[in-house]
């Protein structure tokens, strides 16, 4: 399903009233030192950790960044909402804290500072996230600062894991169970809590897509955990038996039990007064990694809503009503991932690599599988021994929920490989062993041809923190559970497990018996099903002129494969079609895109972009790149204005320092002010010309302060198309129609198509690229990457061109062991490379410089606002 994503929506839906707009709430939002993030866009810092993406199961699973997860976002988003989030651990002495980090602005009077202990001065809600350890801070016998008694200000509590073992209130009977559970059920529907989800009693609310690990990748058995045999009173006697909202199947006792529960203060949570609250408090029982697991793609709307109502009800302030809409969950989409560890023979997948003989003695089999490049089986000789004849390392990336699959106690003549339908054929004794790891269903094939049964054991199943179903029962609860039972090997429906708990895994024994009454077991494959958040890719239209095709120069891109649809297609994150038209757009159909890239191959006379074709400015309905800047003139794609163009020969572009950190720029390093988006100038079809930027001028634009990169040809900074980001409603020119709609944002480029694809993507910089990708992922809603495209066809230096005659001023030449950079006149670059093309090293300078360099042959490059030229360098 295609879908558009923009902001625009996401902040109409958080709109207040200036009625609704009342003095900002101040919320301290606390992490624990050691969160893990995994997301590659993640910066590092202090008291977190930073790890690529999982990748583990075929899928990119991101979590939030740091001080941007969906809750802390949500409030942060709201005007109604001052949030300061601090990352905290143990401070030297009990029951001191120590902020780690902190991010946001601390109320008045309030000294809270890195390297300081936690001030709850000055705030009216304090929100304890679900990875917040068991803190001295946390702690009732350490006197603890956020424990019941000692709160300054209404809480939130997010993890049930500090209401047990006398952690956070004095409670010996209290025990913890991590359910599996994605959705709670409706207790109090009257509640506040539950404004704008129009529930009653008895409804389940969806929360999560998934379950999780604690930081957010994609295996896992986290999700909501719950508070069993907790003493919740009045008095530290007379049980309160209605602050329990929502609950799950695992909850036993109700009215002693923590899930989404609001207690009033004074109420008495445990056996002393430690844990009497000093102000309100809401529990929610949500894991962590599964709420920033995607980046908010695993959580729905009616989780943000519980939030949002939680702080809203312990703040004072009025709801406003409504579900809160969460874009993050529409880019993802669930899908099944199904892997094989197949037994059946005849190919390199295959346990048995190519044994395609039926009868083939296990014991003999001496060939394996190597699916990824690396052993899948280790061989032991031994026929008759409790290790594995084949197992696989744990490395199969076919199967990554599965840490081993083995074959042991093996017979010489009578296990075999029977054929390439039933696969393994065992006898009494022998035994399968299949270690999963958290959060696969595994399939075991029952086959009418067997005459044997299995006994599967999985000893100490749960175990506390373990929980799954096995074969259609599912084993959750606090106490230990040992899996024991005799299976028909022969019956009709396949033996089905699942399992989440810790990363260690659990080893389940599929023993071949006696019972049966017959002489075999068949087994020809075991299968893994996975349940993934996949990102829905952003469908791009790439609208070219049909007329442009044949006319690219030699060694020029195809203009329906040039650097910027390659680049496109290499990136998940998008699905790129090229759309040919004629000049009028006969057939345009833009119906199911996300965003539309209307490129410069038209003429600036083509109907397509006039106010009665599909490109015209009023008739855009999703967000475009707009690289056509003189269509924008009188009789064209505006009715009425006074726009002037000029052909500018700079192949640079100009970022005012107050426009540098625009996420338009993300990645890309300046020389100055200055960065290259091409090598040379082209003509209009990648050939030799003296066009690069088409600047227009003197445009009436309803809005001021778009332009955010310019050009030395530019006149009037607020009437000029260079590069801009134009919101919708934005009139263009002096008529009363050409309105941009508020669903199509624009960010227009003034860029010659024919320097784009001059040399087949030797002539446009990574940096040009780099625009071009941020303009999407901005246009889309995502998050822009924070470092540069690589365009892997740019030609950094040509051998071919060293000693070319150049404009540019600075000069670079070697004497002795000496490399000198002379005739300095602006901001210079000068990157050296070997003759093989590695960098060596780089020196940024504005004056005349010179330093000591190994002997050697090296060719030199050297940018600057003029362009850039390569000098061939030889140092003694």
């Amino acid at each position: 399903m295609k879908k558009q994503i923009t902001y625009l929506l996401f902040t109409l839906l958080f709109a207040l009233t200036s009625s609704q707009v009342m003095a900002q709430k101040n919320v301290l939002y606390i992490l624990a030192e050691g969160v893990k993030i995994y997301n590659d866009n993640q910066v590092a810092g202090a008291g977190y950790g930073t790890n690529a993406p999982d990748t583990s199961y075929g899928i990119v699973t991101k979590s939030s960044l740091l001080y941007n997860d969906p809750v802390s976002r949500m409030l942060k988003a709201d005007p109604n909402f001052n949030v300061v989030t601090i990352i905290a651990q143990n401070g030297a002495g009990s029951p001191a804290s120590y902020v780690v980090a902190l991010n946001g602005t601390v109320p008045a009077g309030n000294s809270m500072a890195v390297a300081t202990g936690i001030d709850q001065t000055g705030f009216d809600l304090i929100i304890v996230t679900e990875n917040v350890a068991t803190y001295n801070f946390m702690k009732a016998s350490e006197g603890g600062a956020l424990t019941p008694a000692n709160i300054q200000a209404p809480i939130i509590y997010s993890k049930m894991l500090h209401f047990r073992n006398n952690n956070t209130i004095a409670s010996a009977s209290a025990a913890v169970t991590k359910t599996l559970n994605l959705s709670m059920s409706v207790v109090d529907a009257s509640s506040p809590l539950f404004t704008g989800l129009g529930l009653s009693n008895g409804d389940d609310i969806p929360l999560f897509l998934t379950t999780s690990d604690d930081y957010g990748q994609a295996g896992g058995n986290r999700s909501i955990d719950v508070a069993n045999s907790v003493e919740i009173t009045s008095d530290g006697a007379t049980p309160i038996t209605n602050t329990l909202l929502a609950t799950v199947p695992e909850i036993t006792t109700p009215d002693q039990a923590i899930g989404i529960n609001y207690f009033p203060a004074n109420t008495h949570l445990g056996t002393d007064a430690t844990g009497v609250l000093a102000h309100d408090a809401i529990a929610l029982p949500f894991s962590w990694g599964a709420s920033v697991k995607q980046d908010g793609g695993n959580i729905t709307s009616q989780y943000l809503t519980i939030w949002r109502n939680a702080a809203y009800m312990l703040t004072g302030l009025a709801n406003p009503g409504g579900l809160v809409a969460n874009p993050s969950a529409s880019a993802y989409e669930m899908v099944t991932a199904t892997y094989y560890h197949d037994f059946r023979g005849g190919d390199a997948s295959s346990f048995l690599g190519n044994v395609t003989t039926p009868g083939t003695p296990l014991a003999s089999i001496s060939r394996i599988s190597n699916v990824d490049g690396f052993t899948e089986l280790n061989v032991v000789n031994a026929t008759t021994s409790a290790q594995s004849r084949f197992k696989s390392d744990g490395d199969n990336i076919l199967s990554p929920s599965i840490d081993y699959v083995s074959v042991r106690y093996i017979e010489d003549s009578g296990d075999n490989f029977y054929d390439a339908t039933l696969g393994l054929q065992l006898k009494v004794g022998s035994e399968v062993h299949i270690k999963t790891l958290s959060g696969g269903k595994v399939t075991v094939p029952l086959m009418p041809e067997s005459t044997l049964d299995y006994n599967v054991s999985a000893p100490n199943f749960n175990n506390g923190a373990r929980a799954g179903v096995v074969d259609g029962t599912s084993l959750t609860g606090p106490s230990t559970v040992t899996y024991n039972q005799d299976i028909d090997g022969a019956r009709a429906d396949d033996f089905t497990f699942e399992y989440y708990g810790n990363a260690g895994g659990i080893d389940f024994n599929f023993k071949v018996i006696a019972d049966g009454a017959g002489t075999d077991m068949y087994l020809p494959y075991i299968q893994v099903d996975f349940n993934l958040l996949q990102k829905i890719p952003q469908e791009i239209a790439y609208v070219q002129a049909s007329a442009y095709a044949g006319t690219e120069a030699e060694g020029a891109s195809s203009y329906t494969n040039d650097p910027i649809v390659r680049m496109f297609n290499a990136d998940p994150n998008f699905n790129i079609t090229v759309l040919t038209v004629d000049n009028d757009g006969t057939g345009l159909d833009l119906t199911g895109y996300d965003m539309v890239i209307a490129q410069e191959t038209f003429t600036s006379t083509a109907n397509i972009y006039k106010p009665t074709g599909p490109l015209g400015i009023k008739n855009l309905s999703i967000p475009v790149i707009y690289n056509k800047s003189w269509a924008l003139r009188s009789g064209r794609a505006v009715t009425d204005a006074d726009a002037t163009m000029a052909i500018s020969p700079a192949t640079t572009l100009t970022v005012n320092p107050a426009n540098q950190a625009n996420p338009l720029f993300s990645g890309i390093s300046y020389i100055g002010n200055d960065f290259m988006l091409y090598n040379e100038t082209s003509d209009n079809n990648g050939g030799t010309g003296t066009n690069s930027i088409d600047v227009l001028n003197e445009l009436d634009l309803s809005v001021t302060g778009t332009l955010l990169g310019t050009n030395p040809n530019v006149t009037v900074v607020d009437k000029a198309i260079v590069v801009n980001d134009i919101p919708g409603g934005t009139k263009f020119g002096t008529g009363t129609d050409d309105i941009l709609p508020l669903t199509s944002r624009m960010i227009a480029f003034s860029f010659n198509y024919g320097a784009i694809i001059k040399g087949d993507g030797a002539n446009i910089t990574s940096e040009a690229l780099t625009l071009w990708r941020n303009a999407a992922y901005i246009l889309t809603g995502q998050s822009v990457p924070p470092n540069l495209y690589v365009n892997p066809d740019y030609v950094t230096l040509s051998i071919d061109k060293v000693g070319e005659t150049s404009a540019v001023s600075s000069n670079v030449k070697a004497i002795g062991n000496r490399i000198y950079v002379s005739n300095v006149k602006s901001a210079t670059e000068v990157n050296i490379y070997s003759i093989t093309g590695a960098l060596v090293k780089t020196i940024k300078t504005n004056e005349d410089t010179d330093f000591n360099f190994k002997t050697g042959i090296w060719i030199a490059t050297v940018k600057t606002f003029e362009g850039a030229k390569a000098v061939k360098l030889l140092t003694r």
